[in-house]
């Protein structure tokens, strides 16, 4: 019959045992068809090399594989599984528990200097069972297109996915934390104060503000990623889910990035030679010899902490993505249909129907960085290397005019422009 289960076990009481473990939710399985910890690892790392494929930046897929690994690794370490496959969701619902009770630095040991913090972030905990179950999926055979086969022999695949079998923590929800425009000002001059001559620290805060990306994106950016078109210059960017987008910089930010330009092809490579000499001017001759080579994993992580100590722990990176959103959004004086009326999904729309080319990214970066500098003070965007022209707020103006069908404005500000334009030559 269709539900019997062999128990596969030599002697009667063994396979009483087994039979136990169904019954309280573990399937039975041997030493050999165990799933080790390496195995399943292995899972992970072939289906992340598969998402590669084609992308000349797999730099997004290196960064979602170590949020698997970290995940299983907390797992592992908190359940105290021998083997994380042989998880039941007695043991997933136990982990989840468990880890809300643990201190944010619950990996150092109790005699480390910082002590206790405050717990593990409800955030983080989220993070994690989303990232288990994505993974438990790729090793589950019945899961299928989600399966990643070829790795491990059939009988070792798993036959369920305990992270579907009980309840979740709710979704953390809260109010993003954003920087105000008096910030964005400090920690300009933090950088500039505090890390004097590492000019590639400033420049990147920069192209953070400017391309509302994350960190990994940030520092991954190379000199051939740059297009000029019209004179105005832009980064492709490959971002983690979205796929590729463009974002625009002003003239005077590339300009800073060619003058530290270096024999690599990242556009922040000077950054590790600049604090080897900050700390030896300094007179610290050890933490200049701690200065590693430039990764994109190593200038975002030290990028991260900097922000962090500016904020005493207060502030974060990812920050500085959701506050440029929101001042995009608040520069937005008119509310853009975009894709209902052909009564499809975006996805549908682009993905069968129409594509996006070079021109349709360049205007999508246009808009968007009209969009940063409207939400802007002109003191933050100057900071941030934006020239303001004379007639930038009436184009403003007429944009707005324009997009509310007011045309007996438009046309009073068009002829301001055109006046002023005369004038100009």
């Amino acid at each position: 019959q269709r539900t019997r289960r062999a128990t596969k076990k030599a002697t009667k009481a063994e396979a009483i045992e087994a039979v136990r473990k169904m019954l309280c939710g573990q399937p039975p399985r041997t030493s050999g068809a165990t799933l080790t910890d390496e195995e399943f690892i292995a899972i992970q790392r072939s289906y992340f090399e598969k998402q590669k494929t084609g992308r000349d930046r797999p730099e997004s897929c290196d960064a979602s594989l170590d949020a698997v690994l970290e995940a299983i690794s907390a797992f592992k370490t908190i359940s105290g599984l021998e083997h994380v496959s042989l998880a039941s969701p007695d043991d997933c619902e136990r982990f989840q528990t468990a880890a809300l009770k643990l201190p944010a630095n619950w990996r150092r040991p109790p005699e480390h200097k910082y002590g206790r913090t405050k717990l593990l972030s409800p955030f983080t905990l989220y993070k994690w069972l989303g990232a288990l179950q994505g993974a438990f999926e790729r090793a589950n055979h019945r899961a299928g297109k989600k399966c990643v086969r070829g790795v491990v022999p059939q009988e070792k695949l798993l036959t369920r996915n305990c992270w579907n079998e009980f309840t979740w923590i709710p979704k953390p929800r809260t109010k993003p934390r954003k920087f105000n425009h008096r910030e964005l000002l400090e920690l300009i001059k933090y950088f500039r104060t505090t890390w004097p001559g590492v000019t590639a620290a400033e420049l990147m805060l920069k192209v953070f503000a400017w391309s509302w990306a994350r960190r990994r994106e940030v520092a991954a950016i190379k000199f051939e990623d740059i297009r000029i078109v019209d004179g105005n210059y832009y980064v492709d960017l490959a971002t983690k889910r979205q796929g590729e987008k463009w974002f625009r910089l002003p003239v005077s930010v590339y300009e800073e990035l060619v003058k530290i330009k270096t024999d690599s092809p990242y556009v922040f490579a000077a950054l590790s030679e600049q604090l080897r000499t900050h700390h030896k001017t300094k007179g610290n001759l050890n933490a200049a010899r701690q200065v590693m080579d430039y990764s994109p994993a190593n200038s975002g992580r030290w990028f991260y902490e900097r922000v962090k100590a500016w904020s005493s722990g207060d502030s974060y990176v990812h920050m500085l993505r959701k506050t440029i959103m929101q001042m995009a959004r608040a520069g937005e004086d008119v509310n853009l249909a975009v894709a209902k009326d052909a009564s499809v999904t975006k996805g549908v729309m682009l993905g069968h129907y129409v594509s996006e080319d070079d021109p349709e990214m360049r205007a999508k970066a246009d808009r968007m960085y009209r969009r940063i500098c409207d939400g802007l003070t002109p003191k933050v965007a100057e900071a941030f290397g934006h020239r303001r022209s004379g007639t930038e707020e009436i184009e403003r103006q007429l944009r707005d005019a324009v997009a509310e069908k007011d045309w007996e404005r438009a046309k009073r500000l068009s002829g301001q422009l055109a006046k002023q334009g005369r004038h100009a030559g």
